[in-house]
């Protein structure tokens, strides 16, 4: 029989689910039209398949982890093998909408300091970095989790604060490379740059609401508040991420497509900017 602190957390938890899932819906419902135009009217290749990785996939795990753990089983003979699996399945998947995230976020500065290959190899080589590290450390941290039989977390260790510093330095550098370029544009008198603007506004509002919404919760969470509160956390933290990853590729196939949209209508305004010598009449992935 779960105790009245228990029942109270796991109905916190439904509760955030619903809320969770329902704020994502929503948001893509508003971005419907934005969708078709610019990414299945579109010949996108894998940019298409990373936009509905991002976008659908943490809709899709929200609800199917939800609807099968929203009713767990008590099991007091063994129920760290039940938890320790579903532990295990959150944390890759979670993990995964990370990396996708973090791989949108690298291409945006890659674009940004003019697809230069030094640049692309220095941001792979920190990602696949911070991947590992993230990696290797949850594994540690993952034997000094401690459950109820409700897969409640109720002990865990500080080196979870650990597993959320890898991802949260990655992003860290790629948003102060970000205003670099800003930075120089702005001293160097260029103005306004549409391509640039969108970029940095892009990337300020991403790096705010990935340490804001996604690592400060977890980290806090399983390293100073209620640990039980960690399923919270978790279904906010895929509908964040997937927020933030299918509006940046939206921008950024909205910046690809503008001069498409310019030339159609012989429009000489200017789209590309100066500062950044990027060559994108049409954002075509191979």
């Amino acid at each position: 029989m779960a105790s009245a602190a228990d029942v109270a957390v796991i109905q916190a938890t439904n509760f955030s689910w619903v809320a969770a899932l329902t704020w994502l819906v929503w948001d893509w419902a508003l971005a419907g039209s934005d969708e078709v135009h610019l990414i299945w009217h579109r010949h996108n290749g894998w940019f298409r398949w990373l936009y509905v990785f991002i976008r659908y996939v943490p809709m899709v795990g929200a609800f199917t982890i939800f609807t099968t753990l929203s009713s767990p089983t008590e099991q007091p003979r063994v129920p760290w093998k039940m938890c320790d699996l579903t532990t295990t399945i959150e944390s890759v998947f979670l993990g995964c909408v990370i990396v996708s995230v973090e791989i949108i976020l690298l291409l945006r500065v890659y674009v940004l300091y003019d697809r230069q290959r030094k640049v692309l190899i220095f941001l792979l080589a920190l990602c696949a970095a911070s991947i590992v590290s993230a990696a290797v450390t949850m594994s540690f941290a993952s034997d000094h989790i401690e459950y109820n039989q409700w897969c409640l977390v109720t002990s865990s260790s500080q080196t979870m604060l650990a597993v959320w510093l890898p991802p949260a330095a990655f992003e860290t550098i790629l948003f102060v490379m970000t205003m670099k370029v800003f930075g120089q544009s702005r001293r160097d008198g260029l103005g306004k740059r549409p391509i640039l603007d969108t970029i940095v506004r892009d990337g300020t509002w991403a790096y705010a609401l990935s340490i804001i919404a996604v690592t400060a919760p977890n980290a806090l969470i399983y390293t100073r508040f209620a640990k039980a509160l960690s399923g919270i956390a978790y279904f906010w933290s895929l509908s964040v991420l997937s927020f933030v990853g299918s509006h940046v590729l939206l921008n950024l196939r909205r910046l690809g497509t503008a001069p498409c949209w310019l030339q159609d209508r012989q429009s000489a305004l200017p789209v590309a900017s100066d500062d950044i010598s990027m060559d994108i009449p049409c954002i075509y992935s191979p």
